[in-house]
């Protein structure tokens, strides 16, 4: 008799485990699945703006300026900021991936200092994509640090993690090329301005 109560307890305890794990596993489901839900909307929204904004350039009327890089006279592309929780993580990676390329441009890799670290995410008619902003220090040839300055790089998630940027005056993305033609851009010093801190 004490066999088979032991036996049917240890069936009923199974029995339990067999089904808290099945509804875990079916709560994770869920939640995967209204995370992937909620990535395609956000997905779609983004791809939505990047359209009108693609419209909004292409109702602008072409200006003999903008066949000129180099022109002052260049209209601004339309873009705009995309409040969202960037995972930070993600946003970690794609800080460590951009002061790796600083340090790399630095005389003295090895004297770098970083502060002041910012993400700003944007939609412009070219895609989505994010820049990373924030200032470095390091010493030059002379042993000396020469102060710190700003870095700014533009990153898109779908190509190779730099698209442009550079540090202090060369960090200035300061036109871009979009239907065939040059506009004036200033996304990235929005990211010095209003830009989320990651460090």
């Amino acid at each position: 008799m004490k066999l088979k109560i032991v036996f049917l307890s240890a069936i009923l305890i199974i029995a339990g485990v067999v089904g808290w794990k099945i509804q875990t596993n079916n709560n994770i489901s869920e939640k995967n699945q209204s995370k992937a839900k909620s990535d395609e909307a956000f997905q779609a929204s983004i791809a939505s703006k990047v359209v009108t904004l693609a419209e909004e350039a292409r109702r602008f009327s072409a200006t003999p300026d903008q066949q000129n890089l180099t022109s002052n006279n260049l209209p601004p592309l339309p873009w705009e900021p995309v409040y969202q929780d960037l995972n930070k993580d993600r946003a970690l990676s794609i800080l460590s991936s951009v002061q790796n390329l600083v340090t790399q441009a630095l005389k003295d890799p090895d004297s770098v200092k970083f502060k002041d670290a910012k993400v700003l995410a944007v939609a412009d008619p070219r895609g989505h994509r994010y820049f990373i902003c924030g200032l470095v220090n390091a010493k030059n040839s002379y042993g000396g640090y020469t102060g710190f300055k700003q870095y700014i790089f533009e990153v898109e998630l779908k190509q190779p993690i730099l698209i442009e940027g550079g540090i202090a005056g060369e960090g200035s993305i300061a036109s871009v090329r979009f239907d065939n033609r040059w506009w004036k851009y200033d996304a990235d010093d929005a990211c010095i301005l209003d830009g989320t801190p990651i460090d």
